[in-house]
């Protein structure tokens, strides 16, 4: 197999000798650290894609479509797979001089604008970590690809790993985080330009009111759960889960009457608050009108005053005292005044470890153990829960449930949908297990808009070879086949999508 230099891009890179290569490797490069967050976030940043099998000989060849992409990079990972990430450096970067930067372009991989002055060779050390990612990373499990596989499974499983995110609880009016109309699209509508630092700790430390300021709209407003809550609470029922990592804060996971043993709340919840300043710790629902009110919440045992012993002394001591050292009396008594400390919720920030319960669960060797690992609702791009995934045995099946694709790990099965509750039913309607969900389903504490639209939807479910599902509701399908047929018309294809998907919404919510 052989790539062509590439011949579209003016920029010529340097010459390389060997001392050069050993310059890079021990060059300075903090900002293009080979940290777990930094490499997950940048290699998450470029558009999701499916994988596939064919080739391509030509590096310079532009890509004209997704479906080009896609054969592009898979033809760098067989490369890479076939040489192994050093003689793929040696040949490619050193005695072919193929630019860096459109190496990892074409793996799909989108820089920060903060490395556009970098040199090419500087990136070395980032391309160094994204080749061996990529040649340790998971491959799919060809065995598995279909819904009656994932059935099989459900049924075979004793020891199953259920790792979830926001999206699970969007049917239930909660914002996930980064979708295109999640929580931090709008944050970036509201003027923060890094809307992850509302979870930074060190900004929460100097600046708390920028977390008080939109923490209302992550406030559970709801403790009721969905049917994709139902289903893991199944799991439990049927003696078959092991472990439950969620991310998420709402604690709704617990409202399903799931055994707290199995519970790792991987990024705390709103359940509880901690005083910044004396570790004072309460029921964070203390604090939840001071949230929805954007004001801060104080700790009330900062504020008590403190018990103040004076020194007993006699008259002339004291009138000594009084003369010489009154200012100073004064000046103690002002720094006397307590200074309350602000209320955290026990959510885990930026900056913050992750609770020790998750390291463990982690350490404990029971993922070991794992012999079906189910993903739902989640993008896995915040490090390092992101990384559970890998910690199971090589040849457990993983399913992945959302609504968007992932491009940077492999899944075996997966099922796309705008709410991952009618892929659960679409599945235990396939087990055999839809009246045991059901009546999970039919406790007042499930939500009943979300219960409505799960069973009342009629789905168009769609198999997208190797092995990908796309689930959406009939009337979704319908109008977007109706869009196609009159998208040569104008003003009238984004009215019928919309009147389509607002009418199928009343009819089962």
């Amino acid at each position: 197999m052989s790539f062509s230099p590439v011949e579209d891009l003016h920029a010529t890179p340097k010459e390389v000798n060997s001392e050069d290569k050993n310059d890079v490797e021990t060059a300075s490069t903090s900002s293009i650290s080979s940290s777990a967050s930094l490499l997950v976030d940048i290699m998450c940043g470029s558009k999701d894609d499916e994988d596939s099998e064919a080739e391509s000989d030509e590096w310079d060849r532009p890509a004209v479509d997704d479906d080009e992409v896609i054969k592009q990079r898979e033809e760098i990972i067989k490369s890479l797979r076939i040489l192994g990430y050093p003689a793929f450096l040696e040949k490619h970067v050193f005695e072919q001089q193929v630019p860096i930067r459109l190496i990892l372009k074409k793996l799909g991989i989108s820089l920060p604008t903060a490395l556009d002055d970098f040199e090419d060779l500087d990136l070395l050390p980032l391309l160094k970590e994204v080749l061996k990612r990529e040649a340790s990373r998971r491959l799919k499990l060809p065995q598995y690809n279909t819904i009656d596989d994932v059935v099989k499974q459900l049924h075979k499983a004793k020891n199953v790993v259920v790792l979830v995110g926001a999206g699970i609880s969007t049917s239930l009016g909660i914002l996930d985080f980064r979708s295109d109309n999640g929580f931090y699209a709008r944050l970036a509508q509201h003027g923060l330009s890094e809307p992850s630092e509302m979870f930074d700790i060190h900004t929460f430390r100097e600046e708390p009111g920028i977390f008080y300021t939109f923490a209302k709209e992550l406030l559970p407003e709801t403790h009721h759960y969905s049917p994709s809550h139902a289903f893991i609470r199944l799991l439990e029922q049927k003696n078959k889960l092991s472990t439950l990592f969620t991310q998420n804060i709402d604690n709704l996971e617990r409202e399903t009457g799931l055994s707290e043993e199995k519970v790792v709340q991987c990024h705390g919840s709103f359940a509880t608050a901690t005083c910044i300043q004396c570790k004072h710790k309460v029921e964070g629902s203390l604090l939840y009108d001071d949230i929805r009110n954007q004001r801060l919440s104080y700790c009330t045992e900062c504020n008590k005053p403190p018990v103040k012993k004076r020194k007993l002394t006699s008259a002339s001591d004291r009138a000594f005292s009084d003369v010489y050292n009154g200012e100073n009396e004064k000046e103690e008594e002002e720094e006397d005044i307590p200074q309350a400390g602000v209320m955290k919720p026990d959510i885990t920030f930026f900056g913050e470890a992750l609770p020790d319960q998750f390291f463990e669960k982690v350490g404990s060797g029971d993922l070991e153990k794992t012999d079906l690992l189910i993903c739902i609702g989640t993008s896995l791009k915040v490090a390092p829960v992101s990384e559970l995934i890998s910690l199971v045995p090589a040849s457990t099946p993983q399913i992945y449930i959302s609504r968007t694709p992932v491009r940077h790990t492999q899944f075996d099965v997966n099922f796309i949908s705008p709410f991952c509750d009618w892929v659960i039913v679409e599945l235990c309607k396939r087990a055999g297990w839809l009246e045991d969900l059901e009546k999970l389903c039919n406790e007042p504490k499930c939500h009943t808009g979300a219960k409505n639209r799960a069973w009342n939807t009629s789905l168009d479910v769609r198999f997208h070879e190797p092995s990908t599902y796309y689930i959406k509701s009939k009337a979704e399908a319908e109008a977007e086949a109706l869009c196609k047929e009159r998208e040569n018309v104008p003003g009238e294809t984004e009215n019928v999508y919309k009147d389509s998907i607002e009418s199928d919404t009343n009819q089962t919510v």
